[in-house]
């Protein structure tokens, strides 16, 4: 796997840094999951498609808003 370095906002640089090694390794097979299918996409109908999946992909597994924005909480 390579390595590419993107900007974010302090607070989620914050709270990926203060994460623990399996977390860091589990949102970085999301974001590079996210990207995959980005580069993949050729329209911004398919987009929003791709994006639809992923939030539902997240559901199933057991992802509510309130658990994310607890998350982002968590590591302020």
């Amino acid at each position: 796997m390579s390595h590419i370095i993107i900007e974010v906002d302090e607070q989620i640089a914050r709270a990926f840094t203060q994460a623990d090694k399996q977390q860091q390794r589990n949102i970085s097979m999301v974001i590079s999951s996210w990207l995959k299918k980005l580069v993949n996409t050729s329209s911004l109908n398919s987009y929003k498609q791709m994006l639809d999946a992923m939030s539902d992909e997240a559901c199933k597994n057991g992802l509510t808003p309130e658990k994310l924005e607890h998350l982002l909480k968590e590591n302020d």
